[in-house]
C-alpha cells in the first residue's frame, strides 16, 4: 500500500523551514540595510496593518498610501479603453523597469529573507524557526505512523477491492469510489493526527500557528494531488488503471506530476512566508519568477519524457491526416505555449496586471484535463463490458460502448468549452447578438442543451432496443424453404420495430418544439393547429384510421409475429415486416403480399406452439400390422433421441394403426407432434428410415390395381384395360403441401 506521505518530497517541504533560520544566522542584522518600498502584508488582517505602520515611518506610510490610491483610482477619460498596442507597450516598458529593480535586489536575497526570519522570531529565540521545523518533522512523523497504523487494519478491505473483478458499471465504479474514500480517510487520519499535535505543542505563537496550518494546507493539497494520479495513472496497479498508458509511461507520468506537485507545495508555503513577513516586492518577484521558471522546466521535461505515447494516443488508428499532425508536433506546440506563457505571465506580474497569464494557466490545465477526464471516464463506462466474458466482449458491451463514449465526449467537450469561456471572460451572448439577433443569441444555449438531450436520449434508446432485438434473435421462418409453417419471432421482437419509430418521431417532435420555444415562436396554435388536422384526417381517411387501429388491436392480442406463417383468407405467408397500417406477407413460393389490417376478416396462424404432421402407409394385406408398429415405435424413439432432431420433437412418432381397408391396400397412419417449422425434415428423415426398416422386414407397400375378370373366349380385353385406366386415373390425387 503506497498511502504513506513520501519522505523525499517532503525534504523539499522541510528544507524551507531549515533554510530560512540559517539565511537569518549568516545575514547578521538583517532588515538595517533595507530601503525597498513598504508593501502590504497578506493576509490584510487588522493586527497586520497595525504591525506594519507601527514599523514604518511617515515617508512610507505616506509612500505606501500613495501607492495603493494608484491602484484603485480610476483612469482618465481618454486613457480608460486604451488600445491593445498601447496596453501591451505599457506594459512591457513597466515590465522592464521593474526587471531591472528585481535583478538589483538579487544580491540582497540573503539579508531579505534574514530580515523575514527577525520577523518571524520577534521576541523569541533567533533559532526559534529551527525548533519550529522540528516540531513540525514531529508531528508529520506522527501522522504519517498513525496513517500507516490505519492503513494495515484496512489492508484487507482494500486487498478484496483490487481483486474484484468488475462484473457491471455500477460494481466497477463503486469499487473506484470505496478506493478513493478509503485513500481520503487515511489522509484524514494522517491531518487529524498532525492538528491533534499542533494543539498538544501550540504555546501561541500567531506567527507559529500561520505558518504551521499553511504548511498543512500546502501537504493536503499535494496529497490530494497525487492520489488524483493515482486512481488516473494506478503505477502498480494495472488492472485499475483509468487512463489507457503502459506500466513505464504511467509510472514516468505518476513520478513526474508527484515531483510537480512537491514543487508546487514549497513553492505555496515559501510564497505565503514571504508576503506574511514583509519581504518587499522586487525580492519577492524575483523568487516567484525562479520557481516558476523551475516549475516549467520540470513541466517541459516531463512532456518530452512522454511524448511518445501520448502522440500514440493522439494519432489513434492513423487515418486522420490532422491527428497524425498533431501527434507529431504536440511536444513543441506545448514547449512553445509554455514558453509564451511563462514570459506573458513574467511581464504581467512584473507590471502588477495579472490577467491573460492566469487565464493562460487555467486555460493549460483545462486543455489538459479534458483528454485525460475522457479518457478516464470512457475507460471506466466501458471496462465492465470487456470484463463481462473472459473470452470476449458481452452484447451490452459490444452496443453502449460507442453511444457512451460519444455521450462522454459530448459532455466533456461542452464543458470544458463553458470552462474557457469564463476564463477568458468571452461575451458570446453578445457576440451572437451583433450577428444573429438577440432573441436567437439568447436561446443558443437553450437550443444546444435541447439538441444535445434529443441526440443523447435517441442513441440511448436505439441503442436499448437493438441490443433487445439482437439478444431476441433466433431462427426464424420455416425450416425447408418452399414449406409453409415456420416458427416465428418473439413478441418483442415484433413491437420493438415499431417502438423505435414511435421514439424516433416523439424525440423529433419534442426537439423541434423544444426548439421553436427557445426562439420565442408560441408553440400552442402549432399544437391546436396538428390537433384539427388530425380530426380532419380522421374523418377523411376512414380506412387508414380503420387499419391503424386494427393493427393496434392485432397487436394487442398478439395474433401474429415476425416470422410467422398466417392464412388471411386471400393471402397467405410468413410475416417479413409491419408497418402501422399494413404488413407484407412472403408466400412459400415468393411472392409479397402487402395486406392492410383493416381488410383482415379472418386469420389463421399456422406457426403457435406446436403442429401435427400425419404419415400414411399403404401396404398389402398380408402385412403383418403388429410388426408394422412395433418399427414405427422404434423409429420414433430413434428419432426423438437424435441431437439435432430429437429437441423439436414434442411428440414421440408413434403409429395410429390401420385407419381404412382399400380395395388394394391397407391404409396404415402414423403422427407426431413438433415444433412450427421443423416438422419437414422430421417427416423427410421418417419416411426415409420407415421405406428402409420396412424392406429389411419383408413389409411391401401395396400397388394400386384394378380385377378385372374377362370370360373365357371373350373379346372384352381391350374394354377391361380402358376400365383399369379410368379407376386408376379416377383415384384422387396425394393432398398437395400447397
Amino acid at each position: 500500500m503506497n498511502h504513506a506521505l513520501p519522505w523525499s518530497r517532503l525534504g523539499l517541504l522541510i528544507g524551507l523551514l531549515l533554510l530560512l533560520p540559517l539565511a537569518a544566522v549568516a545575514a547578521g542584522q538583517p532588515g538595517a540595510g533595507d530601503k525597498a518600498a513598504p508593501a502590504l502584508p497578506e493576509p490584510l488582517t487588522r493586527e497586520a496593518v497595525r504591525e506594519l505602520v507601527s514599523r514604518l515611518s511617515d515617508v512610507e506610510v505616506r509612500e505606501l498610501l500613495l501607492a495603493q490610491l494608484d491602484k484603485v483610482a480610476a483612469p482618465a477619460p481618454d486613457e480608460a479603453v486604451p488600445p491593445v498596442a498601447a496596453g501591451l507597450a505599457g506594459n512591457v516598458d513597466r515590465a522592464r523597469s521593474e526587471l531591472g529593480a528585481v535583478l538589483r535586489a538579487a544580491p540582497d536575497l540573503p539579508a531579505t529573507l534574514g530580515a523575514a526570519v527577525a520577523r518571524y522570531s520577534e521576541g523569541r529565540s533567533p533559532f526559534h524557526l529551527l525548533l519550529v521545523a522540528a516540531l513540525f518533522v514531529v508531528m508529520v512523523s506522527l501522522g504519517w505512523i498513525a496513517e500507516r497504523l490505519v492503513g494495515r487494519l484496512l489492508a484487507g478491505v482494500r486487498g478484496r477491492l483490487d481483486h474484484s473483478p468488475g462484473d457491471g458499471i455500477r460494481v466497477d465504479a463503486g469499487s473506484l469510489v470505496i478506493r478513493v474514500v478509503l485513500d481520503l480517510l487515511l489522509l484524514a487520519v494522517f491531518v487529524a493526527t498532525v492538528f491533534a499535535g499542533f494543539l498538544a505543542l501550540y504555546e501561541g505563537h500567531e506567527a507559529t500557528r500561520e505558518l504551521i496550518v499553511s504548511a498543512l494546507l500546502a501537504i493536503i493539497q499535494v496529497r490530494l494531488a497525487i492520489l488524483i494520479a493515482r486512481v488516473l495513472l494506478a503505477p502498480h496497479t494495472p488492472a485499475q488503471r483509468l487512463l489507457p498508458f503502459d506500466d513505464v509511461a504511467a509510472r514516468v507520468l505518476y513520478r513526474g506530476l508527484v515531483t510537480l506537485a512537491w514543487l508546487y507545495g514549497f513553492g505555496d508555503i515559501l510564497n505565503f512566508f514571504l508576503q506574511r513577513f514583509g519581504v518587499p516586492r522586487e525580492p519577492l518577484l524575483l523568487v516567484t519568477t525562479l520557481f516558476r521558471l523551475a516549475f516549467a522546466v520540470i513541466f517541459l521535461r516531463l512532456v518530452w519524457r512522454v511524448r511518445v505515447p501520448i502522440a500514440a494516443k493522439i494519432r489513434g488508428d492513423g487515418q486522420s491526416t490532422i491527428r497524425r499532425l498533431l501527434a507529431d508536433l504536440w511536444p513543441a506546440l506545448m514547449t512553445a505555449y509554455v514558453l509564451c506563457l511563462l514570459v506573458v505571465l513574467t511581464v504581467e506580474q512584473l507590471a502588477g496586471r495579472l490577467r491573460t497569464g492566469r487565464a493562460g494557466i487555467l486555460s493549460l490545465l483545462v486543455v489538459i484535463a479534458m483528454p485525460l477526464v475522457d479518457m478516464a471516464l470512457c475507460r471506466l463506462l466501458t471496462r465492465p463490458a470487456r470484463s463481462a466474458q473472459p473470452g470476449g466482449e458481452s452484447p451490452s458491451g459490444t452496443t453502449f460502448r460507442p453511444v457512451l463514449r460519444r455521450g462522454v465526449h459530448i459532455v466533456v467537450t461542452a464543458a470544458g468549452a463553458l470552462v474557457m469561456v469564463r476564463l477568458w471572460n468571452l461575451d458570446l451572448a453578445g457576440l451572437a447578438a451583433r450577428g444573429a439577433g438577440a432573441r436567437v443569441a439568447g436561446a443558443l444555449v437553450d437550443i444546444g442543451l435541447t439538441l444535445m438531450l434529443a441526440y443523447l436520449v435517441w442513441q440511448l434508446a436505439k441503442t436499448a432496443i437493438d441490443q433487445r432485438l439482437e439478444r431476441e434473435a433466433r431462427p426464424q421462418g420455416v425450416s425447408d424453404p418452399g414449406e409453409i409453417g415456420g416458427t416465428g419471432g418473439s413478441r418483442l421482437r415484433t413491437l420493438l420495430p415499431l417502438a423505435r419509430g414511435t421514439v424516433f418521431t416523439v424525440v423529433c417532435v419534442m426537439g423541434v418544439l423544444s426548439v421553436l420555444a427557445a426562439l420565442g415562436v408560441n408553440i400552442g396554435p402549432l399544437l391546436a393547429g396538428a390537433g384539427v388536422v388530425g380530426l380532419a384526417v380522421g374523418f377523411g381517411a376512414q380506412a387508414l384510421v380503420r387499419d391503424i387501429i386494427s393493427g393496434a388491436f392485432y397487436l394487442l392480442d398478439d395474433a401474429f409475429r415476425v416470422g410467422e406463417y398466417i392464412d388471411v383468407g386471400d393471402a397467405k405467408g410468413t410475416v417479413e415486416k409491419i408497418g402501422i397500417r399494413s404488413m407484407q406477407l412472403r408466400h412459400h413460393r415468393g411472392p409479397i403480399n402487402i395486406v392492410p389490417y383493416g381488410a383482415i376478416r379472418r386469420m389463421t396462424n399456422e406457426s403457435r406452439d406446436w403442429v401435427v404432421e400425419k404419415l400414411e402407409f399403404r401396404l398389402t394385406y398380408d402385412t403383418d400390422i403388429t410388426k408394422v408398429k412395433k418399427i414405427i415405435k422404434r423409429i420414433g424413439q430413434d428419432l426423438a433421441a437424435d441431437p439435432e432432431m430429437g429437441p423439436h420433437i414434442l411428440q414421440p412418432l408413434k403409429s395410429q394403426g390401420v385407419l381404412a381397408m382399400e380395395d388394394s391396400a391397407l391404409l396404415v397412419k402414423a403422427k407426431f407432434t413438433a415444433k412450427p417449422g421443423e416438422q419437414f425434415v422430421i417427416r423427410r428423415e421418417a419416411y426415409q428410415r420407415i421405406k428402409q426398416a420396412f424392406d429389411e422386414a419383408g413389409i411391401h407397400f401395396a400397388h394400386r390395381q384394378v380385377t378385372v375378370f374377362v370370360p373365357p373366349g371373350s373379346g372384352a380385353a381391350a374394354a377391361a384395360g380402358a376400365a383399369a385406366a379410368v379407376a386408376i386415373s379416377a383415384e384422387p390425387p396425394p393432398e398437395d403441401a400447397a
